[in-house]
């Protein structure tokens, strides 16, 4: 008898439950689907009410002309700043940059007492140019070097450091390395 029962309602029983994995899955569409895009719409619709009522009133339409302007004149800085940079960076071998260390040296009072420059590596279209230093210098000028290096439109990054202090000075044994990328800026 429940055989005949399963057998007789099996065809309904089977569109019963595609059906209510029919539902399911339009619950799950639903929620996952429309619920987040209709969200998202209304933060949407609430920003632009909100920005057409600032721009509807005569102060705040200049207001965000003049930040426009701000902004743009910030930007053609920044774009000087990295054209400036370009020029600097554009230099081929190691002299420029063996200048800019003696010239660092000579504003913090430092004394060099040897440069051996490095082989030149490039690596993911950046230019190392490695430099062991031997210095001699006090604790403030060594500070001071340090400080007007990381000042540098370049960027020089101190690898290894061996410093053996003697009375007042220091006795300092670096390698220095500064990276150039070879291609510029758009």
């Amino acid at each position: 008898m429940r055989n005949n029962f399963l057998i007789k309602y099996s065809g309904i029983i089977a569109a019963f439950c595609f059906f209510l994995i029919l539902i399911i899955l339009c619950l799950l569409i639903i929620r996952f689907g429309f619920v987040p895009l209709y969200s998202q719409y209304s933060k949407s619709k609430k920003e632009i009410h909100y920005l057409e009522k600032i721009i509807s009133k005569k102060e705040h339409y200049l207001r965000l002309i003049n930040d426009m302007s701000l902004n743009q004149q910030k930007l053609i800085l920044t774009k000087q700043k990295i054209d400036s940079l370009n020029k600097i960076s554009e230099s081929n071998d190691i002299s420029d940059f063996l200048k800019i260390l003696i010239n660092i040296s000579e504003q913090s009072d430092i004394k060099f007492v040897k440069m051996l420059p490095q082989t030149q590596k490039i690596k993911n279209n950046i230019k190392e140019y490695p430099v062991i230093i031997e210095l001699f210098a006090g604790y403030n000028s060594f500070g001071k070097f340090v400080f007007l290096l990381e000042k540098m439109p370049q960027l020089f990054r101190i690898e290894k450091l061996a410093v053996t202090a003697e009375e007042k000075d220091l006795n300092v044994k670096l390698l220095i390395t500064c990276f150039i990328t070879k291609t510029k800026y758009e």
